[in-house]
């Protein structure tokens, strides 16, 4: 499928195309100014978290945030039932380690039926029989969607409770039922139907994403643009804040300038400064801020798994073009890449044009 490359030149290019604006990446896919597809990306370590840090940032992503649990993978076909039913396990895990309000509310019946759907749909695809394995497959599809459709339920109930670490949690959820639902149909090799999983999810978890985030940031974001605030991090609020409102830099700052010289932000409040993600009071504006900044990379996994999702119905409309199936697919991107400190690249010989797939 790929040509190769000398490995520093292909890593090199790149990188100077996403940093110059002449590429952007997708989760695993990234396109040219054109649209078309110039790279697909695929994890080769044996974890995220083996994924040499300089890579990731050449690509555009933080170290911090691939390692997380929490976080899709890169390339659809490395997306099996198995590794989605793990992370299920780990984020499952994970709910004890939050505060005491978000153990208690959260709906851990939610996790119990997750699995169990899962469990359904890995014991009806090892199925020889072609009939008795599609007749499973689509009791976990519906025991799936079920599943999705409480959670969306529980996100709106914690946004409005102003819970939204429960909301992150929930929505993180949503994002493993779409991942799952979606392999489902490509191992049966339904690739329309993945597709349309994966465009319907996308467009309800964007929505649940912005209203999550911009609920956090508050009415008064200008304050990530303090001295107090870390060049980093306030690097990381602006990166965020272009992806919510599609703005240019000036015009962010633009929005946000009329808070510049509000001194009633930065005073401490008490108990009426409550960190809008741990639902915390706190008796000075210094942590008030810090827990703001740790809230950053809640959003930045928010992200990034919304743009992996993206990333795979890029795959499905690139697996479409070249006529094949989810196997071969999967067997031919995997031959092709080539490993570059835990990253494999495939590289088109030509780019490739999605429009008549659209």
């Amino acid at each position: 499928m790929g040509s190769i490359q000398p490995l520093l030149e292909q890593q090199a290019w790149i990188a100077r195309g996403l940093e110059s604006g002449e590429f952007k990446r997708f989760g695993g896919v990234i396109r040219n100014t054109k649209g078309q597809i110039v790279t697909l990306l695929k994890e080769t370590a044996s974890t995220q978290s083996g994924i040499d840090p300089a890579m990731l940032k050449s690509l555009g992503m933080l170290s911090q945030v691939a390692a997380s649990a929490s976080v899709l993978n890169l390339a659809m076909g490395a997306a099996s039932l198995a590794i989605l039913s793990h992370k299920l396990d780990t984020v499952a895990k994970e709910i004890d380690t939050l505060t005491q309000i978000v153990k208690s509310e959260f709906k851990r019946d939610r996790d119990t039926r997750f699995k169990n759907a899962i469990q359904i749909a890995q014991d009806a695809l090892s199925i020889a029989d072609a009939a008795n394995r599609r007749q499973l497959a689509y009791q976990a599809i519906s025991d799936l969607n079920l599943a999705r459709l409480d959670l969306i339920k529980d996100i709106d109930q914690a946004i409005q409770s102003n819970n939204l670490q429960l909301a992150f949690e929930y929505l993180i959820r949503v994002m493993l039922a779409t991942n799952s639902l979606s392999r489902i149909f490509l191992e049966l090799d339904e690739t329309d139907r993945a597709r349309q999983r994966l465009t319907d999810g996308i467009k309800d978890i964007t929505a649940q994403t912005r209203l999550i985030i911009r609920q956090a940031l508050g009415d008064h974001p200008a304050l990530f643009l303090r001295k107090e605030i870390k060049k980093e991090d306030m690097e990381r609020f602006l990166t965020i804040e272009k992806w919510l409102s599609n703005k240019t830099l000036l015009d962010i700052i633009d929005d946000l300038r009329v808070d510049f010289w509000n001194q009633d932000l930065v005073k401490d409040k008490g108990v009426q400064i409550v960190s809008q993600i741990t639902r915390r009071p706190y008796q000075k504006f210094s942590d008030y801020l810090d827990e703001q900044v740790k809230s950053l990379s809640l959003f930045e996994i928010l992200i990034e798994n919304l743009q992996r999702l993206e990333g795979f119905e890029l795959e499905i409309r690139c697996m479409r073009l070249k006529g094949k199936t989810f196997a071969e697919w999967n067997e031919e991107t995997s031959s092709a890449a080539v490993n570059i400190n835990g990253i494999g690249f495939v590289i088109p010989d030509e780019p490739i044009e999605l429009d008549d797939v659209a």
